[in-house]
């Protein structure tokens, strides 16, 4: 499948951490994976504190995400969970295509 990761912080700016500038193949084989994936980077929490959420997106065929650049690797989506929502929806395929689920 096409992995898509989307991290929601505490304060709702949405960024994607994965693919990434670092991994920037969003294919995954069937299986147990791991993040970071590579020794390139690392994932760190920092504040604002409370609650983050993962959006998690696979599909059976690639989907038109940025993966980032080395000035910014893991791409803003949006400032808040709406505006960020808004952006990853708007480049999904409608869901009659049934090739992809979000957890």
């Amino acid at each position: 499948a096409y992995v898509y990761i989307f991290d929601i912080d505490a304060a709702g700016v949405v960024r994607q951490i994965f693919p990434n500038a670092y991994s920037p193949n969003p294919y995954v084989a069937a299986g147990e994976h791991v993040l970071p994936d590579n020794p390139n980077y690392q994932l760190r929490v920092t504040p604002p504190t409370g609650v983050e959420t993962l959006q998690i997106i696979a599909s059976t065929v690639p989907l038109s995400f940025p993966t980032g650049n080395p000035a910014e690797p893991f791409p803003l989506m949006g400032g808040d969970p709406e505006e960020g929502k808004a952006h990853v929806l708007g480049l999904i395929p409608e869901p009659s295509c049934g090739c992809y689920a979000s957890s």
